[in-house]
């Protein structure tokens, strides 16, 4: 039972924390989001990082759902 709470609450850290920097993306500088997704199409995080912190805050969410 234990495992299940500790589980859940680093799973909502990690959410609270995705939301958080998806939430200020918009205050980067151009030049650093154009860095990081200069190819929209990759799974790369260092080329497409916008995507796959929105998969990976997808992801954390379901498994909130479930746990």
């Amino acid at each position: 039972m234990e495992n299940i709470l500790f589980t859940s609450v680093v799973l909502i850290l990690v959410n609270v924390f995705l939301h958080i920097y998806i939430s200020t993306l918009h205050l980067y500088a151009k030049a650093w989001i154009d860095r990081t997704n200069s190819s929209p199409k990759s799974w790369n995080p260092k080329v497409n990082n916008q995507a796959c912190t929105v998969l990976l805050m997808t992801v954390t969410s379901l498994l909130m759902c479930f746990s």
